[in-house]
């Protein structure tokens, strides 16, 4: 049985979401929200556009997304 199926477990805010996740999706590819994540690109389009809040379940998968796409870009051919 999976975590969320059992026990009651904190639930954890939904403007925790909006606000320290929600913005670093906006650049991920829904393909890759949906491949990380099991929903629909069609429910991650909603989700990417602030309308739906993700099951907890997707947070932790779609914070590493998030992340990942804030790191900018860096060349690591140091020859000039």
């Amino acid at each position: 049985m999976a975590l969320w199926e059992g026990e009651e477990v904190e639930k954890p805010e939904p403007e925790t979401f909006t606000r320290d996740i929600l913005p670093g999706l906006q650049a991920v590819p829904l393909g890759v929200m949906a491949g990380a994540t099991g929903p629909t690109q069609g429910y991650c389009s909603f989700v990417r556009r602030g309308l739906k809040i993700p099951h907890q379940r997707h947070w932790e998968a779609l914070a590493a997304l998030s992340k990942a796409s804030a790191v900018p870009a860096t060349y690591l051919d140091t020859e000039e």
